[in-house]
């Protein structure tokens, strides 16, 4: 055993002699990631070819992933594997990103250069493998160095880490990815469904404004992911910068027209109004120069688009502040939610442009502040909905007094035409008397006018404060003693308001005595709680 360690480690100590500088030595782990040991060129004018470049001084990449972000030129990348094992090793070279246009694997064999292609511009049949990230299956020979160049084109950002994994761990890579993937689009689906039929329940637009903006998400962040371009048929990959950038421009529009209407900014707030419009457009126009420009053959990146994008979750977290300072307090809710969909935009955002390293947390934090603004939006919605209940509740009681005001001022005119009609007929009898009878009729005349105007004095008392005996004060009553009856709360309402028995009696058409015993029911059933009308009069 001993003499197998030492001839392991002869071994190994030649090979190192002979490797170059930079050479990966090939391990036993199941993924070697290697970013930091390539080396790198940028053509940026993009004419070399494999046997040019070769010629070319080549820079080593000090960090521990790709970090060159946007540009519209090419990169190459190269490093050496040296396989210190007796047998040969299969080893698939993987770059952690699937959404690069072009990707080619130079291998050196027998001093001649095979290639492998990839990326999401290349037709499902000529790609080396098919997986949600670019991969290159490759053999090792014993005891060998080989020699390798990855030559990049993309429109996309150029931000990966490069690895030699095996198949194992790509199968796992692939299957977390397609995890996320369908947690993320089932969580989207159950809280749009839900909210779908909230909607079709509450009758309110806005709902339905959330839904088609919950809708245009889910297709951003596939279209990011690139789930669409991964599923591209064979003949519609040339399609795919436009299958990612047009989603995020949906995306855009459809969360302005929501905002704008959630928050209500055309009215509350204009400046935030004309923002969000102003946002929808740069989008839109920045996708449509991007797609013209490819149309015509010219290789243009998509940063403006992130960029636009960006801008836009800026103006909702403005327009979300404004709205909450205004007094909406529902944006609250919106707020926070715009909040977290901006962390996982400018995480992304760093990541793609080289600030921030490539790796499940960035990679996937995106995906996790969309889902938190779906669901924050959500809640913003179930408050809006409680606010407007409560005010909709509040219109049909306020509705339901003002019915019943306006049965009291009906009664009140009986009232008066019913004292109209007397007095007539009390002047038909004065006219027919004649004397002393005559003074004594215009006497008892005069008082009953003296009554009737105070009466009339303390109607207009009632009416002006109408709204508070009946809405608050009734309600009151109501609720603390319910075996009071409608009349009896009446004629409680008319104490109140300082009334006498005998203007209560006239008001009502009654006898005092009527209205005595009525209020004798009335200290009988208050008696029960321990109180009198007076110290209820007090207490209320």
């Amino acid at each position: 055993m001993k003499g197998f360690y030492l001839y392991f480690l002869l071994s190994f100590v030649f090979g190192l002699s002979a490797l170059g500088q930079g050479t990966i030595v090939l391990t036993d782990e199941e993924k070697q990631t290697i970013s930091s040991e390539v080396e790198l060129f940028h053509d940026s004018e993009s004419k070399l070819t494999i046997e040019q470049i070769q010629s070319m001084s080549f820079e080593k990449n000090d960090y521990s992933t790709i970090n060159i972000g946007y540009n519209n030129a090419v990169d190459w990348f190269k490093f050496s594997v040296y396989n210190p094992n007796d047998s040969d090793a299969n080893r698939i070279v993987h770059l952690s990103k699937y959404l690069l246009d072009s990707i080619t694997l130079y291998i050196n064999k027998e001093a001649q250069w095979d290639s492998i292609r990839t990326g999401a511009h290349i037709s499902p049949d000529e790609r080396a493998f098919n997986s949600y990230n670019s991969c290159f299956p490759v053999t090792l020979a014993s005891k060998n160095t080989t020699v390798f160049y990855l030559k990049v084109i993309s429109s996309y950002s150029r931000q990966f880490d490069i690895s030699i994994v095996n198949k194992e761990v790509l199968t796992k890579g692939d299957l977390r990815e397609a995890s996320i993937l369908s947690l993320f689009v089932g969580g989207l689906l159950i809280i749009t469904i839900f909210n779908f039929f909230i909607g079709l329940r509450v009758k309110d637009n806005v709902y339905f404004h959330y839904i088609l903006a919950n809708i245009a998400t889910g297709l951003a962040v596939l279209a990011i992911r690139g789930y669409f371009s991964f599923n591209l048929p064979d003949g519609l990959t040339h399609w795919s910068p436009y299958i990612v950038a047009w989603p995020t421009v949906i995306y855009v529009i459809a969360s302005s027209n929501f905002s704008i209407r959630f928050l209500d900014l055309r009215k509350s707030h204009k400046v935030s109004y004309y923002l969000m419009i102003a946002s929808s457009l740069a989008s839109f126009i920045s996708a449509t120069i991007v797609s013209i420009l490819r149309l015509y053959g010219k290789q243009i990146h998509h940063e403006s688009v992130v960029y636009a994008n960006f801008s836009f979750s800026i103006i909702a977290i403005y327009a979300g502040v404004m709205a909450l300072k205004k007094g909406n307090v529902h944006a609250r809710y919106y707020l926070a939610g715009w909040i977290c969909s901006l962390l996982g935009l400018m995480a992304m955002t760093l990541m793609y442009t080289g600030v921030l390293p490539n790796n499940g947390f960035t990679n996937n934090f995106y995906v996790i502040g969309v889902l938190c603004e779906v669901l924050l939006l959500a809640f913003a919605l179930t408050d809006r909905y409680r606010t407007l209940q409560k005010e909709k509740d509040y219109l049909e009681f306020s509705l339901t007094h003002k019915k019943n005001d306006l049965s009291r001022v009906i009664i009140d005119n009986r009232l008066r035409q019913s004292f109209k009609a007397e007095l007539i007929d009390k002047l038909k009898n004065i006219h027919k008397s004649q004397g002393e009878t005559v003074k004594r009729q215009l006497g008892s005349f005069i008082a009953d006018l003296n009554i009737q105007f105070d009466a009339d004095e303390k109607r207009s008392q009632l009416q002006e404060n109408i709204d508070q005996v009946n809405s608050e004060f009734e309600e009151k009553l109501k609720e603390r003693f319910p075996k009071l009856t409608k009349s009896e709360i009446e004629i409680m309402g008319y104490i109140k308001l300082k009334l006498s028995t005998k203007e209560i009696a006239n008001i009502r058409k009654v006898s005092p005595t009527t209205v005595k015993v009525t209020k004798h029911r009335i200290n009988k059933k208050l008696a029960e709680e321990d109180t009198s009308i007076d110290e209820l009069m007090l207490d209320l």
